[in-house]
């Protein structure tokens, strides 16, 4: 009997020593997945910024362009009514 037992416990020690091996495995595998995921998370926070700052240029851009089309219509309504004033003006003088 007492040969038995150092056979068993041996058995068990191995058992456990190939859970401990697959567990640091599982480990190992998740520690590789944790960086491949703080790695991609980087990238995204870059492209992210970069998407911001062009957003913030393109919004910057746009308002210059509305303002100037604002200013030339603006200018154009100003000549239009002028154009208008004045053909009315020679309508009425033609008339009279």
């Amino acid at each position: 009997m007492t040969d038995k037992a150092p056979i068993k416990t041996n058995k068990r020690l191995q058992q456990t020593q190939a859970q401990v091996n697959e567990v640091v495995d599982i480990m190992r595998v998740n520690v590789d997945k944790v960086l491949e995921r703080d790695k991609n998370l980087s990238e995204l926070d870059g492209r992210a910024d970069a998407l911001q700052a062009g957003a913030s240029q393109f919004e910057a851009s746009a308002g210059k362009l509305k303002r100037k089309f604002w200013w030339k219509n603006c200018k154009y309504g100003s000549f239009l009514n002028k154009k208008i004033k004045l053909n009315k003006v020679n309508i009425h003088l033609i008339i009279l």
